[in-house]
């Protein structure tokens, strides 16, 4: 199974540098799952190896652009599996209240399930909200209401 690591990149800002820092990625042969560029100096990626080379830390430090790496924890290890609830309205209350008592359930049992609120919809595609966040279970409370008319119009034509 392979393994994550997270790190942060403080680097001298400038053309190439996101084309260096990959390059020592790549050749240690890491997939890099997760990249957000947080400010001009600062960069986060998750990164997942087949087993984490010990020299990353080393070679990464040697390029002449980073000023400033630091290991941290996913944003899987801290937030676990998310729950996002979209929309707005009374009925997404209901949700959230649902949501957070199952999500509680299971955080009693040593699992790690967060739940969070947007207040806009999605669209048609809920998974381009988050893309980098694979595990996430979006409920789109607008979308499962369009969803269930349609559903009942469909039911009442066919009927």
């Amino acid at each position: 199974m392979p393994e994550q690591i997270a790190l942060v990149v403080e680097a001298v800002p400038g053309p190439g540098v996101l084309h260096q820092i990959s390059g020592v990625i790549a050749r240690l042969h890491g997939d890099i799952t997760c990249c957000e560029i947080l400010t001009r100096e600062r960069t986060y990626f998750e990164i997942e190896f087949p087993a984490v080379p010990p020299e990353l830390e080393s070679e990464l430090r040697a390029l002449s652009i980073v000023k400033k790496l630091s290991v941290e924890k996913t944003l899987q290890a801290i937030y676990g599996k998310r729950i996002i609830i979209m929309g707005g309205g009374a009925q997404v209350g209901q949700v959230a209240i649902g949501a957070i008592s199952e999500a509680d359930r299971h955080n009693i049992r040593g699992e790690h399930i967060s739940v969070d609120t947007s207040g806009g919809s999605m669209g048609t595609d809920g998974q381009n909200h988050c893309r980098s966040w694979p595990d996430q279970r979006v409920w789109d409370v607008g979308a499962r209401r369009a969803a269930a008319r349609s559903a009942r119009s469909a039911a009442h034509v066919a009927g």
